[in-house]
């Protein structure tokens, strides 16, 4: 799955800061920025480098006072970012922030940590191939009705 990070357009220069801080050894900024983060579901393992950049203070030496909110199933993470709930997001795919981008919303992409989207089909034992599928009940992601 490829993750990718939006952010409110007032909110870019923490975006960015967010994004290289961990690459950066700048001096400590002047001020602490407070900074809302929100993660794309519950906590995970793909998501352990802010948790442990927050728990090391690493973002604060770069002038970040990051919290991190978790997503999860029925949060709308895009909603929650537009009504400034989080200044960035953890999207999921390239789909989701050009569907957020054509709804009005003024996002703007600053990284990308995983070069494929991958998608899967996952079923019982009793499917082998597509035609097994005809008559049963398949569920998909609300972002799949639009995006694949």
């Amino acid at each position: 799955m490829r993750k990718q990070f939006a952010f409110r357009p007032a909110s870019l220069v923490g975006a960015i800061a967010l994004a290289v801080c961990g690459f950066a050894n700048t001096a400590q900024a002047q001020a602490i920025e407070p900074f809302t983060y929100m993660t794309n579901w519950f906590a995970q393992a793909e998501h352990g480098g802010f948790y442990q950049a927050v728990a090391q203070g690493i973002y604060k030496k770069h002038g970040l006072d990051v919290t991190i909110k978790m997503g999860g199933p029925q949060v709308n993470i895009t909603q929650m970012m537009a009504a400034g709930q989080a200044d960035c997001i953890m999207g999921s795919s390239d789909i989701q922030m050009m569907q957020t981008r054509e709804g009005g919303v003024p996002v703007v992409n600053v990284a990308a940590f995983f070069q494929k989207d991958p998608q899967v089909l996952i079923a019982h034992e009793d499917v082998k191939k597509f035609e097994d599928l005809k008559g049963k009940t398949i569920l998909i992601g609300a972002q799949a009705n639009r995006g694949y």
